[in-house]
Order: C-alpha cells, then sequence, then structure tokens
C-alpha cells in the first residue's frame, strides 16, 4: 500500500471475520494504520448480492475502541454482524444475550434473530423466499 501513499507507511492492522447467528461468514472488518497509527477501516459484507464494500474510512478504527479490542476479536470472540450497523458480540456473563459493539446495549437471542433475518430481506433477491420469521 505504500504505492498509493508513498510518503507514508500504511499497513493493514488487522483482519476481523465477521458471522452471522449461524456461524456462517457474513464479511469482513479489515483495519489500517498509518504511521503507526490507527488509520480506517473497510468493511466487506457478503449479506448481499451487489457492492460487498459497504463502509469504509480513512480514520479511526471505526466500531472498535482501541487495537487490544482489533486484537481480541480478530482472536477470540467472534463478532456478529447482522445488518447495517448491527455489531455484535455474545455476552458473556448472561447467556442468550448479546452486545452491541456501537452503544453497548444488550438484546436477546430472539431480537438478534429478528435484525439478522430482517437484513437478509433487505437484499431484492431475498424477498419472499425467507422464511426464517
Amino acid at each position: 500500500m505504500q504505492g498509493s501513499q508513498p510518503e507514508h507507511d500504511v499497513r493493514v492492522l488487522g483482519m476481523c471475520p465477521l458471522y452471522g447467528l449461524d456461524d456462517n461468514l457474513t464479511g469482513y472488518y479489515v483495519l489500517f494504520l498509518r504511521d503507526g497509527e490507527p488509520n480506517g477501516y473497510l468493511l466487506i459484507s457478503f449479506l448481499h448480492v451487489g457492492t460487498p464494500v459497504v463502509d469504509l474510512a480513512f480514520d479511526g478504527l471505526g466500531i472498535f475502541d482501541d487495537t487490544q479490542d482489533v486484537q481480541m476479536y480478530t482472536n477470540t470472540e467472534r463478532v456478529r454482524y447482522l445488518g447495517p450497523d448491527e455489531f455484535y458480540v455474545k455476552n458473556l456473563s448472561t447467556n442468550g444475550t448479546y452486545i452491541s459493539l456501537f452503544d453497548n446495549q444488550v438484546i436477546t437471542e430472539t431480537e438478534a434473530i429478528q435484525i439478522y433475518n430482517k437484513s437478509y430481506r433487505l437484499d431484492g433477491y431475498n424477498i419472499g423466499w425467507n422464511n426464517r420469521i
């Protein structure tokens, strides 16, 4: 990536795989460093037919608070990507619930299923074909 910005050292900090509730891969969250500092992210989604790049920024870490979070979620805890702006991890203190990476809101498994199913229904190819609700 130095070719695009030869005066800066731009590197990939990490690639966090994203999963649905069924443990299928739903995308990747790619994070970048520029001159040793967090400097952007790219969200690649497999939830819909069409352009897989659904979000990107040239600063910060997006859904992650710091680089330690990036390492933790990349190597241990699965991040559940259920649809637009819907990133969750399992709540280890309360079985059957999930915690939002955006605002720490706790949702039930039933609510998570509804969000996940709704995101699939946004895709025109799946409307009427998905009977999971």
